[in-house]
């Protein structure tokens, strides 16, 4: 009988350990998805969120634009070399 104790203590505490370091992983890669939302705003192309891009403008597709932001086109002024 105190063999099956000590193997159901065992197996609890290693239950124990794994949920302790499956919060550990799921903390870091939900950190990381913040940051990658971030890398991926408008401003950070360089371009502002506008109801329509202009002339000397293109829409960059990847840029995300907020909701407080004036509008849902991420335009990014073309550069001359």
């Amino acid at each position: 009988m105190r063999k099956k104790a000590e193997l159901s203590m065992n197996i609890i505490i290693m239950a124990i350990i794994g949920l302790i370091i499956l919060a550990i992983v799921a903390y870091l890669i939900f950190q990381r998805l913040g940051q990658t939302e971030q890398a991926t705003l408008c401003t950070s192309f360089g371009g502002e969120c506008k109801q329509s891009c202009g002339q000397g403008e293109f829409r960059n597709f990847a840029g995300i634009c907020t909701d407080q932001d004036p509008g849902p086109l991420c335009c990014v002024p073309t550069t001359t070399s």
